[in-house]
């Protein structure tokens, strides 16, 4: 059997172009999993509004899915340093941030709220217990 045959190059070639695409599309699966958690997060802000916050940890919670979705390609085949890969990691990293910045608005938010609420205590203690509107009349 001779292998320098035109066909059988021809057909090695294929088969090398095949699979490469197959592990492409392997991690096309993670980079699409990433962009529907990242619509998801999105969709999470616009309910909570302007002034709202969304749930603290939900982002990181999809960022670990991410992350598992890309070991998981990863494991099936797919090249880590393949441009879907990346960019599945580079939305898991963006989600980490969103939920970084969410806590901290929620704690300077918790603040606020207590400060406000001493500022309140400290001032009904000043005028004996009563309020500022009744003073006026």
């Amino acid at each position: 059997c001779e292998t320098s045959h035109p066909a059988l190059s021809e057909a090695k070639v294929l088969a090398t172009e095949l699979e490469v695409e197959c592990k492409s599309r392997i991690a096309l699966k993670a980079q699409i999993h990433a962009k529907l958690q990242l619509v998801r997060d999105d969709k999470e802000v616009e309910i909570a509004g302007e002034g709202g916050i969304v749930e603290v940890g939900s982002a990181t919670r999809m960022a670990e899915g991410i992350d598992d979705a890309v070991k998981k390609s990863v494991k099936e085949g797919a090249q880590k340093v393949h441009e879907f890969i990346k960019e599945a990691e580079e939305i898991a990293k963006e989600l980490r941030q969103r939920d970084g910045e969410r806590k901290r608005m929620k704690a300077r938010q918790e603040r606020m709220a207590k400060q406000a609420a001493d500022a309140k205590k400290g001032k009904k203690k000043k005028n004996g217990g009563e309020d500022e509107e009744d003073d006026e009349d």
